[in-house]
């Protein structure tokens, strides 16, 4: 977030004019040795878009450096920076475009022959990056066309735009001839008949094995009851032998 830099800590930008006041805010930035990129020292605020209050007006420290050094910007004009440093104060690192185009038609420090070199590079993008000294992000926007909107770029391969288009099994039903959309759904309807049949034929097997289990029942039960018979007449013939030698005893004790 911008944010407004402290009166007294940066009073020697605010006291001093021209290259002076150029060399001043370079002297609290580091410079990248490889891109020559401005970021301020982490003790002053590190990685951020600051602003410091010049005669009464609160303006970004990246326009203060780039008018110290090219003049005041033109009514209707903005900043736009042209490397992938984010808040990059070196004022060679920033134009001036037009009030409201887009920060995404920064064209970066490569010239046009680089940019058409890296459209036709077919290395690992990560490897392009290092090559050039750029960020990763950047090769992807100058190949997918963000940037460097001119440059000549291969044609897609057909088999990759049918493949992006027949990517759904939903867009390709979509997409299917009348013929092969009447064939999918008579294909439905045989595998709902197989499954119509196949649920019969499991619920004919329940009920077959239904129907054996109440039989084998109603024999175990006829078993039981059969069982439960002959030990009833076996209890009552013994008990009508007992009551026969009762009888005998008893006639015999009369008797004598």
């Amino acid at each position: 977030m911008p944010h407004t830099l402290r009166t007294k800590q940066f009073a020697h930008i605010k006291a001093t004019t021209g290259l002076d006041r150029l060399d001043a805010i370079k002297a609290i930035c580091t410079i990248a040795p490889d891109t020559e990129c401005w970021t301020r020292n982490p003790a002053h605020g590190g990685k951020s878009q600051p602003r410091i209050m010049i005669d009464g007006r609160n303006i970004y420290l990246s326009v203060v450096a780039f008018t110290a050094k090219h003049g005041p910007i033109p009514d209707g004009k903005v900043l736009r920076n042209t490397c992938d440093t984010r808040y990059c104060l070196n004022p060679d690192h920033n134009h001036i475009v037009p009030a409201g185009t887009s920060r995404k038609n920064k064209k970066g420090k490569l010239t046009q022959e680089q940019a058409q070199a890296i459209v036709n590079d077919q290395r690992p993008h990560s490897e392009i990056a290092r090559a050039f000294g750029i960020s990763i992000s950047h090769i992807n926007r100058i190949k997918n066309g963000a940037v460097w909107e001119n440059l000549k770029r291969p044609a897609r391969s057909k088999q990759r735009v049918n493949r992006k288009r027949t990517g759904s099994s939903h867009r390709r039903l979509l997409k299917a001839e009348p013929e092969q959309v009447a064939e999918t759904e008579e294909d439905a309807n045989l595998r709902m008949q197989t499954l119509s049949a196949r649920a019969a034929e499991e619920r004919l097997k329940r009920e077959q094995e239904l129907v054996q289990k109440q039989e084998i029942d109603r024999i175990r039960k006829l078993e039981v009851e059969q069982l439960s018979a002959r030990v009833r007449a076996a209890q009552g013939a013994k008990m009508q032998a007992s009551l026969e030698a009762f009888k005998q005893a008893r006639e015999m004790l009369r008797q004598g």
